[in-house]
């Protein structure tokens, strides 16, 4: 796949805990409308903010893998989108570590 530079993907992400389990899931749409869907099983002990944040972070790894450089995320955490936004400070130790995470895959 061949990329040109400054071309925007789009990212679409979700995540749920539950006592069975936790799952991420992601789209990641390349400029070309081209979709690439992921389903993933979290071996954590996780809350629906921590399946969320995962979600996020395994597809912003996967778009650095695919080379892109702009990328528009869409979630559906209003936690997520504040704190990434920096409308909203991460308190939490863990949420500090995921947001952090978030920034150096977002450079």
């Amino acid at each position: 796949m061949i990329i040109e530079e400054g071309e925007e993907w789009s990212l679409f992400t979700d995540g749920a805990s539950n006592d069975d389990g936790s799952m991420a899931g992601l789209k990641l749409v390349s400029p070309r409308k081209q979709e690439f869907t992921y389903s993933i099983r979290l071996d954590i002990k996780s809350t629906n903010n921590k399946a969320e944040y995962e979600a996020f972070l395994a597809g912003l790894r996967i778009a650095d893998k695919f080379g892109a450089q702009h990328v528009e995320a869409h979630v559906d955490s209003m936690l997520i989108a504040s704190q990434v936004n920096g409308s909203f400070e991460a308190k939490d130790e863990v949420m500090a570590s995921y947001l952090e995470q978030a920034k150096v895959l977002n450079r």
